[in-house]
């Protein structure tokens, strides 16, 4: 099974007894098995018509919709959890405040420890660059603190100092061609931005399908109890994956030139940060790979990120059932 990107505009999703049919200027373009399909990202432009609607419920096919900045605009709730066989030990869990704590503890610890490591990568080339130098110390410094947090409130309080100085060192690992200013926040309508908020929606689609076909309610979480455009327990589990599956792809492709200041969209201002048609394609080449690239996990030994994705999700099934004593996150190798 695969993901159906429909990026190009104008085109219409049609559908017959079997197939989804995308239809570009009154023809066929594609035919594609419905049942091959696991969950479908819609871009602005793209119509769905009534037999597609009705195919997607009958499937139970999740639907992502994406703004033009590469935001999530509306999860489409066909995705919804096959059973409910672990929703009632997701409420007693989220009610525990010890379980939250701990479980949000584990994942802010990976979150930083793996952004440490892309930070560490990245002295090869930026020896003396001082603030990666100053953001690592920092981040040393913040997950030492981790233990002695006794409250989920005390440790969002450590996420944004963390995020604070790992946001002002990220633009030094950017080539020249997509220097944007250090800042605690990146501009909203850079590039660079662009490119993060459609890698963490790509990211957080694909929790998403692992999260409810595993019979998980998306909208318990531990750490997160409300998120903007996402899920809680899916922001939960991106935590430990945002570093290695976004930003690093994001900034390998632009040094790897994967992705060009060719792929936007120009206009009066100086960085407007749409991708192209042929740049939104481009991007999606780049995170399909990413997801097939082979990581050691450091429990699991050797896998995909697409394997780890859903060994993550087992994970925290473990923990919450009881079979483990904590949560296990993916940590990226020093």
């Amino acid at each position: 099974m695969f993901t159906l990107y429909l990026t190009e505009t104008p085109s219409i999703l049609k559908a017959d007894s079997k197939n989804f049919q995308i239809f570009k200027q009154q023809k066929i373009f594609r035919k594609i098995p419905i049942e091959s399909v696991k969950q479908i990202i819609l871009f602005p432009g793209v119509q769905v018509s009534r037999q597609s609607e009705n195919a997607v419920k009958h499937y139970r096919i999740p639907i992502l919709f994406i703004a033009e900045q590469g935001q999530i605009l509306v999860h489409c709730d066909r995705g919804k959890p096959l059973s409910g066989k672990h929703i009632d030990r997701q409420k007693q869990c989220q009610q525990d405040q010890a379980f939250s704590r701990a479980f949000a503890r584990t994942l802010l610890r990976a979150k930083i420890h793996n952004r440490q490591t892309i930070l560490l990568q990245s002295l090869t080339s930026n020896t003396y660059c001082l603030a990666i130098r100053q953001a690592l110390d920092k981040l040393t410094l913040l997950k030492g603190d981790l233990p002695s947090a006794k409250t989920v409130q005390t440790l969002w309080r450590i996420e944004k100092q963390a995020s604070y100085f790992y946001r002002r060192a990220f633009p030094f690992l950017l080539p020249d061609s997509f220097q944007i200013q250090p800042s605690p926040t990146l501009p909203r309508n850079s590039s660079v931005n662009t490119l993060l908020n459609l890698g963490y929606a790509f990211l957080s689609q694909s929790l998403y399908h692992l999260i409810t076909r595993s019979g998980l309610d998306p909208e318990i979480g531990h750490f997160h109890t409300s998120c903007s455009n996402h899920t809680p327990l899916v922001c939960d589990l991106m935590e430990q994956f945002r570093p290695q599956l976004v930003e690093e792809l994001i900034v390998e492709s632009l040094h790897f030139r994967q992705l060009t200041r060719e792929d936007f969209i120009e206009n009066d201002t100086r960085d407007h940060g749409l991708l192209s048609p042929l740049g939104i394609a481009k991007f999606i080449d780049c995170w399909e790979s990413k997801l097939q690239t082979i990581v050691c996990h450091w429990l699991a030994g050797n896998m995909t990120y697409h394997q780890a994705l859903e060994w993550q999700v087992q994970q925290y099934i473990s923990h919450l059932q009881g079979a483990s004593d904590s949560y296990l996150p993916l940590l990226m190798k020093w």
